[in-house]
């Protein structure tokens, strides 16, 4: 039996104990270098891009890159259909884990003039990544190969979207907010992300969750599991700080 919940969302309150920085298949347009693309969002919303040949083995000795330029405001969700590019096992041996010295999938976000500002991940293996949604409105894509090993290579659906939601900060402190706080979250809203950029490695970041509704059983475990996995992060339910 189907059972729609709605849960009134979340807000966090974030004291910062060192400076954060808040921070269909469409055919791209080829341009005059080899093996670059360019698309826009006044073009089409969405679309899909792929390594050379797909589904069949990448060539040798690639360097493609794949524009995605959006207007002010929005940002882009990327998702991953497919990726086989050639990778050994990390030293860690962890599922999933690799070194990409040869082949490899790099994502980056763009300034205004469509240069790297930041990366989001560079991937090869044969593990699917789960999918991202930028901070700003362009990212680069870059594929390189060598002359080793082909492989099947990747497939990725992009889509720009719109709603305002996460974002990159830079301030001592703040509070974030679920969209809709305190309603209901927005049914178009998906995945929010908030980045919060250090000044030093060596800073610390102290997280507390003033208040959270959200439907979904075990949820504030995983929230307390995945801050305590991060290097540098406290978390503190709101009952302890009572």
């Amino acid at each position: 039996m189907a059972c729609n919940v709605v849960g009134r969302g979340y807000v966090w309150g974030v004291v910062a104990l060192l400076t954060l920085t808040l921070m269909p298949a469409v055919k791209l347009a080829q341009s005059q270098e080899p093996c670059r693309y360019v698309h826009s969002s006044e073009d089409s919303p969405d679309g899909v891009i792929a390594s050379p040949g797909f589904p069949a083995d990448y060539p040798d000795r690639q360097f493609c890159t794949y524009v995605l330029q959006g207007r002010p405001g929005e940002r882009l969700r990327l998702k991953f259909n497919a990726l086989e590019i050639e990778g050994a096992p990390h030293e860690s041996n962890r599922p999933c884990f690799f070194t990409c010295h040869h082949d490899y999938l790099e994502v980056e976000e763009l300034n205004d003039v469509d240069q790297p500002v930041r990366t989001l991940g560079r991937y090869c293996g044969n593990c699917v990544p789960p999918a991202l949604v930028t901070s700003r409105s362009r990212a680069q894509l870059t594929f390189v190969t060598d002359e080793t090993k082909n492989f099947g290579g990747f497939q990725v659906e992009f889509n720009f979207i719109t709603n305002n939601c996460g974002g990159t900060y830079r301030v001592a402190g703040g509070v974030l907010e679920s969209p809709g706080y305190p309603g209901p979250v927005p049914a178009d809203v998906f995945q929010c992300e908030w980045v919060l950029e250090l000044s030093s490695p060596n800073n610390d970041v102290s997280v507390h969750f003033l208040e959270m509704d959200i439907a979904y059983e075990g949820m504030e475990y995983r929230i307390r599991k995945l801050f305590q996995d991060m290097v540098g992060f406290r978390y503190t339910p709101s009952e302890e700080r009572l």
